[in-house]
């Protein structure tokens, strides 16, 4: 496949290009008109949607990976910005098994998240740069300080 840099400049002024596998490449934009981004696939119901690849492709270098509408990447973020921003999403909600779903590239604070809902079992869900934290089990604040109070607080709430 083409490198993406050499697709945009290929594509940059036409209005609609025939593309395989992905049905459609629409690049919205042409240099200076002010729209934000540059190039966007789509499905035949015109939702986002390129598999293998972002389906939105910003003149900054942010790059959104979309699955028939919904923000969907598997084995990286489906949102990369240009700064070093970082969102893993997968069928539409914020998700990620081995790490935090949304990383800031100054460190500010990463947050975990499973399908949708702000959670971690094994650490706080929120972490900042300063030292504080915030523990979330199952989209719900627990009320806790560290590690251990946060397992003997889900340990006691499993038994209810």
């Amino acid at each position: 496949m083409e490198d993406t840099q050499e697709i945009i400049e290929e594509l940059t002024d036409a209005d609609i290009i025939e593309s395989t596998p992905i049905p459609v490449v629409y690049p919205i934009r042409k240099e200076g008109d002010g729209l934000p981004p540059r190039m966007i696939w789509g499905d035949e119901k015109g939702r986002y949607h390129r598999e293998g690849a972002p389906a939105v492709i910003f003149d900054n270098g942010d790059q959104e990976w979309y699955l028939h509408g919904l923000q969907h990447r598997t084995g990286g973020p489906a949102i990369e910005k240009a700064d070093g921003h970082k969102e893993w999403g997968q069928f539409g909600y914020l998700h990620r098994d081995d790490g935090p779903a949304i990383e800031y590239p100054n460190g500010e604070y990463k947050i975990w998240y499973k399908k949708g809902k702000k959670h971690r079992k094994d650490g706080p869900a929120i972490e900042y740069a300063d030292g504080r934290c915030e523990w979330w089990y199952d989209g719900e604040l627990v009320p806790v300080k560290d590690l251990a109070h946060f397992k003997k607080y889900i340990k006691l709430n499993a038994m209810w």
